[in-house]
Formats: C-alpha cells, structure tokens, sequence
C-alpha cells in the first residue's frame, strides 16, 4: 500500500489523509515534529476528536507553550488507527514522524514526489 503526495507552492511535502467521518484532509509531512497530528482546532471539531487535556510542547524555536491535545481516529493505510493530535490556530495541519515509523518515505522536491509506502 502506498500513500502517494505532491510538493505544494511553498516546497513543502504533503499527502492526504482520510478520518473516519470521510474528511480528506491535506497535511505538511514534517520530519522535525516527532508527535503524530498537529491540527488546527476548527479541523479538529469537525473530525469529532475528543478533547484529553493540555500538554507542555517544546515549539521549533526552544520555546515551550502549553497545547491543548485531542484523541480520535484516522484511516491510515486502510485501518482505522487511534491517533493523538495537537491543537494549533494555524490554518496549516502537520504529520508528525511517529506516523513515519514502519513505513518508507521517500521524498524529490524537484520531481514533485512524495511517497508514504507501507513496509510488509
């Protein structure tokens, strides 16, 4: 199984994900967040994810902020998989490396290709 990308405007990689509401939604694969979903609330209460609590999150600048986290489920790879996201007011959701693990990702900017391929 293979989850297949595209390099947006701004040379980030991004892929789709389906939640199990059927929302498509597109995310920014970020290697340096090594949660799994950073998502922006209004995204976040459409998917139905339920509310958990806060947690001290250190940002890419050293500084730390309390951030709210939420549980749900997403279709990854054809299987629902229960997954834990941050809250954030940016307009912009990432995918963090713990989705990365067990999996190949390869990624060619100047080639638009981004591929997510799921080891057997």
């Amino acid at each position: 199984m293979k989850i297949k990308g595209f390099i947006d405007e701004n040379r980030c990689p991004r892929i789709y994900f389906q939640s199990v509401t059927g929302h498509k939604v597109s995310l920014v694969v970020d290697t340096g967040f090594n949660g799994t979903l950073c998502l922006p609330k209004q995204l976040i209460n459409e998917l139905n994810f339920e509310f958990m609590g806060t947690y001290e999150i250190e940002l890419a600048d050293g500084s730390r902020v309390q951030s709210p986290i939420y549980s749900g489920e997403i279709i990854w790879f054809r299987k629902k998989r229960e997954v834990i996201a941050y809250g954030t007011e940016s307009s912009v959701g990432l995918l963090g490396t713990e989705l990365l693990r067990g999996v190949y990702f390869e990624l060619d900017i100047d080639k638009n290709f981004v591929m997510i391929t799921e080891e057997q």
